[in-house]
């Protein structure tokens, strides 16, 4: 079954209602778990069976991936990308910093090094008063697995991130597969007055500009709460977070990758995530709502949540809209090589890849299930720093 015809069937009220639907009788506690102030959703996850994998690109051929080298519209000279380098990151950029924001704030970003030191930390650092209220280090630190901001410890060589420095308990850095580059150290254009990384999805080979990321530590086994600040530049499929899959398991229906495989990202044109494979032709996971219109010409940060609480389910937000949820309390098992700016990599000679075209600012992942008010703290610190609504 389409994608297509499965959104229809779900819109005209096929299959059965939603544990997570508005009158259900979830518990109090449970649901105030999931309350964000916006309305709860409830998606109508279901699970079709096995089938056959008939999404274009999504059958496992070991051919060329088609939805690579996804493109925009032409920018404008102004706008362009200069990969060289000494050159300075959006230099002398004032930003429109709320009134809230500490009086050390240093409105400059710093410039690009282009050989192997990192970026100079700006105000993004580990603490308060710098930090300011709802910094990720003060809010469950001994469950802050990953904190990566783009103004702060980032390494650039030849204008490419060669490295990027976490802030969480887990890997003291990020970095590109061995012997590939990374992503682009400087965004299009400035994010609330702030430099970005740009994830340009360029050329044939699948593991070039991204980065990779241990998220099974993270994520198997555990609760967890994952925030990340993004702007997608296009309308294709397009995953910020992500990991391999199992090629074990490429011959079999989605739902028997469910828990052996996450993503966090865009199936056009809806924002889904969780430990689920979503494919064209046999569709495991059914979004009920989409995120603000997407606009090639004018793309639009957002702010998106994954959360997972083992007593209540999976909700994933954005903007602080609830986008979908369900009442599967069944953790990852576990999980193969990870990544920021792809999913779907196999770790043989085939491929399924879904890479990320856009600019990624901050990510901060938790492996604990944050209350509402921990939420709020923190997207209102991201909110503030990145200028979002």
């Amino acid at each position: 079954m389409s994608l297509a015809l499965s959104l229809v069937l779900t819109a005209c009220g096929g299959g059965s209602s939603h544990p997570g639907d508005a009158g259900a009788d979830r518990t109090p506690d449970a649901k105030a778990k999931l309350d964000t102030g916006a309305v709860d959703t409830g998606a109508d996850r279901r699970d079709t069976g096995a089938g056959t994998e008939a999404g274009a690109d999504r059958a496992d051929t070991g051919g060329v991936d088609t939805h690579g080298d996804m493109t925009t519209s032409s920018a404008d000279a102004s706008d362009a990308r200069d990969t060289g380098p000494g050159v300075d990151v959006q230099p002398d950029i004032a930003p429109d910093l709320a009134p809230d924001v500490a009086p050390d704030v240093q409105p400059d970003l710093p410039p690009i090094d282009t050989g192997t030191d990192a970026m100079a930390p700006s105000d993004a650092s580990d603490g308060p008063p710098a930090c300011g209220t709802g910094c990720p280090s003060t809010i469950q630190p001994d469950n802050l697995a990953y904190w990566f901001a783009a103004d702060y410890g980032v390494t650039c060589t030849g204008g490419r991130v060669s490295a990027w420095a976490n802030r969480g308990t887990l890997d003291p850095q990020i970095a590109p597969p061995s012997g590939k580059s990374g992503p682009l150290c400087n965004s299009t254009t400035p994010l609330g007055g702030r430099n970005a990384i740009f994830f340009d999805d360029s050329g044939a080979d699948e593991l070039s500009g991204v980065l990779q990321i241990d998220l099974d530590s993270a994520l198997s086994g555990n609760d967890y709460t994952i925030f990340v600040v993004e702007r997608r530049q296009s309308g294709a499929e397009g995953y910020v977070l992500g990991t391999a899959l199992d090629p074990a398991l490429l011959n079999t229906d989605c739902s028997q990758y469910a828990h052996a495989a996450y993503w966090l990202g865009y199936l056009p044109p809806y924002l889904l995530s969780g430990p689920y494979i979503t494919l064209d032709g046999d569709t495991c996971e059914v979004p009920q709502m989409m995120p603000a219109p997407f606009s090639m010409t004018n793309p639009v940060a957002s702010l998106d949540i994954d959360l997972f609480d083992s007593s209540v389910g999976h909700a994933c937000f954005s903007n602080g809209v609830a986008i979908l949820s369900d009442n599967d309390m069944d953790p990852i098992d576990s999980l193969f090589q990870g990544y920021v700016g792809r999913a779907f990599q196999t770790l043989d000679s085939g491929s399924r890849p879904s890479r990320f075209k856009g600019d990624i600012a901050e990510i901060v992942i938790y492996s604990t299930a944050l209350s509402s008010d921990e939420r709020t703290a923190v997207s209102s610190y991201l909110a503030t720093r990145w200028g979002l609504p």
